[in-house]
């Protein structure tokens, strides 16, 4: 009789719960988020180290700053060039929101920003592939109007 009680507990113990299977799939009190849409892309240039550019199409929503006005985020479709310093510091320095790259945003309406620009992983979408350029390489970014993106250029 105790070998039957001692039995049935551990049936019961090691038994699976139904209860575990309400928390996904159909019918669970669990909300799902929407994604957020991703940014349009947007046509620009981007000219790097070596005299080489390349042209092709960036999703970016916005391009942070850090000036002298304060931290500033920028709608990526009201600026018209990045243009980034030639001497940069060493090392690189990265936190959440990206490289740390010194450098000036010149706006559409012609307003400049001078100071660290946070470079996260852009990448550029171009008919060859994607690319994501690094951030100390770069010498500028210009948003263009013409969204045919298609070829890397050298210069010599």
């Amino acid at each position: 009789m105790i070998r039957t009680g001692w039995f049935a507990t551990a049936v019961l113990a090691l038994a699976p719960l139904p209860c575990f299977g309400q928390f996904g799939g159909m019918g669970g009190s669990m909300p799902i988020r929407a994604q957020a849409p991703s940014p349009p892309a947007l046509a620009v240039k981007v000219g790097m180290a070596g005299d080489k550019s390349l042209v092709g199409q960036l999703r970016v929503a916005s391009v942070s700053i850090t000036c002298d006005l304060g931290f500033y985020e920028l709608r990526a479709e009201k600026i018209r060039e990045v243009r980034f310093d030639e001497e940069q510091p060493e090392p690189l320095i990265k936190d959440m929101r990206g490289a740390r790259v010194e450098g000036t945003i010149v706006t559409s309406s012609g307003e400049e920003f001078h100071g660290t620009v946070y470079v996260p992983d852009w990448k550029v979408e171009t008919a060859l592939g994607t690319l994501t350029p690094e951030p100390q390489k770069l010498k500028s970014l210009s948003f263009t109007a013409n969204a045919n993106a298609e070829k890397v250029q050298n210069k010599d």
